[in-house]
């Protein structure tokens, strides 16, 4: 459902050997987002976290809270694009982005949906059409399984990527003015956990 080949790109899921690239692709995230510093994800974290549809092991290797990754691949060939970020060195396919998600669930609507945790475009492969295009295969995949909705949040500061959420070629709505987004991480959570006990 999600996974697509077009004359552009192929969109498929990541296998655990795309670990390595997908850690390189959340470090120049959070790089971009100024906060490389607060990036705690290693390998192994991610092999024991994530989940791959793909795998050749079993169908679906079903990890309690785990997300799975889309991987966005040029087809063109050309990797005169690329400025040696990406994976397209030794042989291997240049991955210009990645969609990071997991299921969520509406008690409204009494359906699962996708939470879109991390969307992620290269520098180089930006105004390709390839963010768009893992938008379109994460909602197919919420068309296809009868998904109530797709969502994920996005920083204040990034104006231009709100911009395309909310224009029509997306068609996201902002729920900043009805509802906060609230997070308990950290010290914190620990704390919390340990508040109730008896």
């Amino acid at each position: 459902m999600a996974e697509v080949t077009t004359p552009n790109y192929t969109i498929r899921y990541a296998t655990e050997q795309d670990i390595p690239e997908i850690l390189r692709m959340i470090q120049e995230l959070a790089s971009y987002e100024r906060a490389l510093h607060e990036v705690l994800a290693t390998e192994e974290k991610l092999f024991n976290t994530l989940s791959f549809p793909t795998s050749s092991a079993e169908k679906v290797r079903n990890k309690p809270g785990a997300a799975k990754t889309l991987l966005i691949v040029p087809r063109t060939g050309d990797s005169s694009n690329n400025n040696g970020d990406d994976a397209s060195q030794g042989g291997k396919e240049a991955v210009a982005g990645m969609a990071l998600f997991f299921n969520n669930y509406s008690t409204w609507l009494a359906k699962p949906g996708i939470f879109l945790e991390d969307l992620f475009v290269r520098p180089q492969y930006r105004k390709k059409g390839f963010g768009k295009a893992l938008l379109q295969a994460l909602a197919r995949e919420c068309v296809a399984n009868d998904y109530g909705r797709l969502e994920w949040s996005v920083l204040k500061w990034n104006k231009p990527s709100i911009d395309f959420y909310e224009s029509e070629v997306i068609g996201a709505v902002s729920t900043r003015e009805e509802w906060e987004g609230m997070r308990v991480t950290g010290q914190a959570l620990g704390k919390l956990a340990e508040s109730g006990k008896v």
